[in-house]
This record gives C-alpha cells, structure tokens and sequence, in this order.
C-alpha cells in the first residue's frame, strides 16, 4: 500500500489552499450587494433601468423607482390613513368576541339559521368597528409610491346580512386611502330581501365615497355577477372582495403600489422591447407578458386584483 510522503501532503494543502483564496476572492468580487450599504450595490440599484440592456434586465431585479411615464399622469397622490378606534368597551372591538348571556341562546339559535352564522353577534358590533392590526412588523415601516393607480371595489352579494355587508362597506372606506377609492360597487345576485332593495340605496347614498349598487336581475352566480360589477368599474384597477370580510389598516396600499410599479415598468420597457425584437433573442415568457400589457393598454381596460389571505415579503 502506498504511503504519502511529508511534502506531497504539504503541496496539496498548499494547491487548496491557494484555489481556496481565488475562490474568495471572485465570490467577494462580484457580490458587491452582499450588503446593502455598499456603495457599489446603492449605486446599481439607483441606475436607470433604460441604461442597462435589454438583454441583461432578465438577471437583474431593478429596485429603484421607475421613472416618471405618461401612465404615472393618471396616479393619484394620497395620504396615510388615520384610524380613530371606539370606545374598547363596546362589543367586538379590536377581535374580542362577543358574550351571548344563557337568556338569550334560543334568540341566537333562531338567528342562526338565517344566514349560518352567530347574526346576533355581528348585529351588537359597531359597523365602523376597529381591529387590529395584523401585519407582520416588517411590512408596517413600508413606504409606498407618492402616487398610486384608483382601484374600484366590487363587493358581489346574495340574501347577505346586514351588519355584516354595511361592516364590510365601512371597512373599505375607514382602512383605504380616500384618495385612492374610486368607487364601490355593489352587485346584488338577485336578493330576496327587503332590507337590500331601497333601504340599502337610502344608506349607501349617505356615505362620503361613491357607492353604487347594481342588480342582475337574476341568479347569476358570483363569477358573472363580478364580471358585471367589473363592466361597470371606472376605476385603474378592479379589485373584488367578499360580502362579509374586513379591511384593517395597510391592507390596500401595498396591492396598488405592486401594481403601479408594475404598470410604469412596462410602459418603460415596452419601446426599447419593440426596438430590440429585431436584434434581441427574446424569450417567449417576456414577449407573452409584454403583449398582454399592451393588450390591457390598447384596449384600456383595468387591472384586476382579489386579496387572498396570508402575507408576503413586501407586506
């Protein structure tokens, strides 16, 4: 069996070693953005994206603002919302639930099974009730763009109680940017109550943003009913939510910052795409997305958003 001789040992660890530094050496090279206060990385991610060539924007991930494009004319300025909670006592406020005392178990049964849930509740809880607030802490020091797209909330409804669709209604006008709410519409499927036909009108025709309620006429189901709503919205963005939901504070700004960003890149992008077709090999996923943007452009029609549950790294 052979043995390794004292220097053959020493020549290996020596040749590790030496390719062991070069590798260090290149990796600290080109990870400049390693750290986010490096000059180096600061001074890319504040680069003009029309400077870096077509071809390299698919590796990078370009952080700065877009600059100012005829789509930004259309964004409207905005302010942050101001939450003023009630009294903590009352019932419901900040998520406490609700006691229900022995003597009235059989009035809660009854109401029950109006609409399959604790109606008696819901209808002791403030319409302008405060919750808290459920981001995640990173997402709460986020600032957004200085001006954003208009959104119009379509809310799609059926036989809904109602505490919980006016609770939904003042939820969306507490916890939005007014500046920013076009309008909400309501999208009636063909309700059977009394209280959704003119009471509901008389109501809504009070509140301090436009709210407008359309009828189907007839059973439609939820997603013809949306795609009526959505053919009636003015807004730069559609964005639909449920009946009996609650907005809390933050939870329309970071959908329309995305957006926006996302609308202003393309238009950015869009011509030198169409100078470079000829020159470039671009992939088909890219020439998919940037036609699809031009279709949504051409034709003006609105984007379309439905908040799911859950948050991600950008609040």
């Amino acid at each position: 069996m052979l043995k390794l001789r004292p220097y053959t040992c020493k020549i290996v660890l020596a040749t590790s070693l030496v390719w062991f530094i070069c590798g260090l050496m290149l990796m600290m090279y080109y990870t400049d953005c390693i750290g986010d206060n490096s000059v180096e990385c600061q001074g890319f991610r504040n680069r003009n994206p029309n400077s870096i060539s077509v071809k390299a924007r698919k590796f990078f991930r370009v952080t700065a603002a877009p600059a100012t494009t005829a789509v930004d004319d259309n964004f409207r300025y905005w302010s942050p919302v101001v939450v003023n909670s009630n009294p903590s006592h009352w019932p419901g406020e900040m998520g406490r639930a609700v006691v229900i005392p022995p003597e009235e178990e059989e009035l809660r049964k009854e109401k029950f099974k109006l609409n399959q849930f604790n109606l008696l509740a819901s209808d002791r809880i403030a319409l302008n009730r405060t919750l808290p607030d459920v981001r995640a802490e990173g997402c709460k020091g986020k600032e957004y763009a200085p001006k954003l797209p208009s959104t119009s909330i379509v809310i799609v409804f059926h036989n809904e109680a109602w505490s919980t669709l006016l609770r939904t209604i003042h939820s969306v006008i507490r916890m939005s940017p007014k500046e920013l709410i076009e309008e909400i519409l309501l999208v009636d499927d063909a309700s059977e109550k009394d209280y959704l036909g003119l009471p509901l009108e008389e109501y809504i025709s009070k509140l301090p943003v436009p709210v407008k309620v359309l009828r189907t006429g007839k059973r439609s189901g939820l997603i013809r009913a949306r795609l009526i709503g959505a053919a009636e919205a003015r807004g730069q963005v559609i964005t639909f939510l449920d009946a009996h939901c609650e907005c809390t504070v933050g939870w329309l700004e970071p959908l329309l910052d995305r957006i926006g960003r996302q609308i202003a890149a393309f238009y950015s992008l869009r011509r030198g795409h169409r100078s470079a077709r000829s020159s470039v090999s671009t992939t088909k996923r890219f020439d998919a997305y940037v036609e699809y943007w031009e279709t949504q452009a051409e034709m003006n029609l609105p984007l379309v958003i439905v908040p799911q549950r859950g948050q991600d790294e950008h609040g």
